[in-house]
């Protein structure tokens, strides 16, 4: 090969790679349409899509038809702000969830720039051109909802169609396998951010972290599109948590043991022994704020 084709072909193989790894990134999406008092569209609006979190800032305007859309944005908490000659500014605060696309229709009024209307916030919808079977589990249910054995993958239990099993114990990270629509659960993909961490021999995860990593749980089933990894069973993609501008930091400490347990069945047989304890500690901020941020967790367990 000539060294011009080389160096043609080295940066269209880095191209290549960077579109597979961004079309597989668990992102959501923003879009709606501008209207003014009357309901006639508002076309050439600027719109800023703001994450709440991080202060990180999308700045795009509205068509000619008065609709906007920008994708790839990591699951959050947004502030969309609008503005218009002749019109007041106004805010809407959105929800988005990996894999989803969230609608934020902005109505203008009529009035000075620097008066700001605030509406009510806006969540992802049902996606009717959108034929995909999955669902996502929100930083909420996952911080309410007990795990027996606090492994991230128990979170796909609470999906229809979905069974989770006690993994072998030759893999100490896949304590636990996910069958989704009865599916080969070693065939199973799992990405986090993007990336795979499936064991490509033994199937499963090669991969156990906490539940306090995780942002966003999203289990796709049938028909799934390309943020998904290519497989013939279901999948799952994990968003993990990002820092903020404010610092944050948690911890817990899980602790089981047969001495404060009832045997089963009443049954005290001296070899119906169980000690079980993991915790975890996490922290988050910003050193520049607006520009750096940072997430940190670590975790032990020991049976």
């Amino acid at each position: 090969m000539s060294t011009a084709k080389r160096c043609f072909a080295v940066p269209l193989c880095l191209l290549v790679l960077f579109v597979c790894a961004h079309g597989q990134t668990p992102t959501g999406e923003v879009s709606g349409t501008v209207f003014d008092e009357s309901g006639a569209l508002l076309p050439n609006a600027a719109i800023a899509v703001v994450n709440m979190a991080t202060g990180l800032t999308r700045q795009l305007k509205s068509d000619s038809m008065g609709v906007f859309s920008t994708a790839a944005l990591p699951p959050g908490r947004y502030e969309v702000r609008a503005k218009g000659e002749g019109f007041r500014a106004l805010v809407r605060q959105a929800t988005v969830e990996a894999g989803t696309t969230t609608t934020v229709d902005l109505h203008m009024q009529v009035g000075q720039l620097q008066d700001t209307v605030t509406v009510e916030s806006a969540t992802a919808q049902i996606a009717y051109e959108s034929h995909a079977i999955e669902g996502v589990i929100t930083r909420q249910q996952i911080q309410d909802l007990p795990l027996n054995g606090r492994s991230f993958v128990q979170l796909a239990a609470l999906e229809p169609g979905v069974s989770v099993s006690p993994g072998t114990t030759s893999q100490y990270n896949a304590l636990f396998t996910v069958s989704i629509l009865g599916g080969d659960s070693g065939r199973t993909a799992i990405n986090v951010d993007g990336g795979t961490i499936r064991n490509e021999i033994e199937g499963d995860t090669q991969m156990n972290f906490s539940q306090e990593m995780v942002q966003e749980f999203q289990v796709s089933s049938a028909n799934f599109d390309l943020s998904t990894d290519i497989t013939s069973v279901g999948s799952i993609n994990v968003v993990t948590r990002q820092g903020g501008n404010d610092f944050h930091g948690s911890g817990y400490f899980f602790f089981r043991d047969h001495n404060m347990a009832a045997y089963p069945a009443l049954n005290r047989s001296p070899l119906y022994r169980i000690r079980f304890s993991r915790g975890a500690i996490r922290a988050s901020g910003s050193a520049v704020r607006s520009r750096r941020t940072s997430y940190s967790s670590f975790s032990i367990m020991s049976t």
